[in-house]
């Protein structure tokens, strides 16, 4: 069903591209952190379990982002 009309492209993109910079800072941020040898050797094992998940969480909603801002600019 096109949304030509329903909603304004042009502000969609913007909020899918200013979202997917949010995620990615996100990720950088918990992919860093998984990195360190000092962090995974320091912290408790449900910590890290808990950062993994984040990271996991964070890669599939870019994912998902990606694929929403290729329809939106595909209209």
């Amino acid at each position: 069903m096109p949304l030509e009309g329903l909603i304004d492209i042009e502000v969609e993109k913007k909020r899918l591209e200013k979202e997917l910079t949010n995620l990615k800072n996100l990720l950088e941020k918990v992919s860093k952190k998984l990195a360190n040898t000092d962090f995974l050797a320091n912290a408790p094992k449900d910590v890290i379990d808990r950062e993994k998940q984040k990271k996991e969480d964070y890669t599939e909603r870019i994912e998902k982002l990606n694929k929403n801002l290729e329809q939106v600019l595909g209209w």
